[in-house]
């Protein structure tokens, strides 16, 4: 070997030595250290994969393993681009300081790497299904693209997001029988509720910090009635999951565990105090009730056998 062979070689060395030392920081900015958001994203998938077959089945455990891991890789490359687009507001709230792209521990183009990487994993992982996955999959990532932007000029951005992170329930939904179908529709908005309750909550902790660096949020906008919209959101969610229950011939224990889900969020709507930032995280993720009706799912499916 030639010494400017020898040269290169030992760049590249270097290279990946820097990549894995930057492996923690990686980790952080996907948030897969606290991956609570990520497993919420998992939760109206699978809610999709088994409810969208009226036929009596065992859980599908493969479907379900490849889109836990696609929950993880596609909800952390939206993280990547949000924290990409935020990092000049971020610097301005306390909670917000300590992610990567404020501390200089990943610089802009690390993390432009970091998100084709996680990006092309993603889609490798849907090439096993139908195209329109991969449609899907796109307009996923323009609405996630929207969503930094929106927070500058509507009150709703906890809806945009929604509506971002719901296409998962149309993803799931193709990759399990093969196609779209009107059944999907409520579940999808169930899905946008799902994400506009838990997200409230937790923009809740920003709220004041919000009114001075200008950002909007449904929070902002509600003012003191932001519990009591709560409480509407989390009706019409659970009114939609009961039609989707019903348009896919659910069976009694699924309604049966919608009700304990309505228990659980009724519970962090009553304890929650929206002006304690500290209660507002402990509050804000859903992932105890996403496994209370995926359970009911499983359960109305099984019951099918007897």
């Amino acid at each position: 070997m030639g010494k400017s062979e020898r040269v290169i070689s030992m760049e590249y060395v270097r290279s990946l030595w820097k990549c894995f030392g930057k492996s923690e920081t990686y980790l952080k900015i996907m948030r897969l250290h606290d991956p609570t958001l990520n497993v919420m994203v998992f939760w109206p998938t699978a809610w999709s994969i088994e409810l969208s077959r009226t036929t009596r089945h065992w859980p599908d455990g493969y479907l379900l393993l490849v889109f836990f891991m696609e929950s993880f890789i596609l909800h952390g490359a939206g993280l990547i681009l949000n924290d990409m687009f935020d990092r000049s507001i971020d610097v301005k709230v306390k909670r917000t300081q300590s992610r990567p792209l404020v501390t200089g521990e990943l610089t802009y183009k690390q993390a432009a790497c970091l998100l084709v990487f996680t990006l092309s994993i993603g889609i490798a992982l849907l090439f096993q299904f139908k195209r329109q996955c991969l449609w899907l999959l796109v307009a996923c990532a323009l609405c996630s693209s929207v969503y930094p932007i929106s927070k500058k000029f509507i009150y709703f951005p906890e809806i945009v997001l929604g509506v971002s992170c719901s296409f998962s329930v149309l993803i799931g939904w193709i990759a399990s029988i093969g196609e779209l179908d009107w059944r999907a529709l409520p579940l999808y908005i169930s899905g946008v509720l799902y994400w506009t309750v838990s997200y409230t909550i937790y923009n809740c902790q920003d709220k004041h910090t919000d009114i001075k660096i200008g950002v909007k949020s449904a929070t902002l906008k509600f003012g003191k009635k932001t519990r009591t919209w709560l409480w509407g959101f989390n009706c019409m969610f659970l009114t939609t999951l009961a039609i989707s229950g019903y348009m896919c011939q659910q069976t009694w224990p699924y309604y049966l565990f919608l009700l304990i889900s309505g228990a659980v969020i009724a519970h962090k709507l009553s304890s929650v105090d929206l002006d304690d930032p500290a209660s507002c995280y402990e509050h804000y993720s859903f992932s105890v009730v996403g496994l209370t009706v995926l359970l009911g799912i499983m359960a109305g499916n099984l019951i099918k056998y007897l």
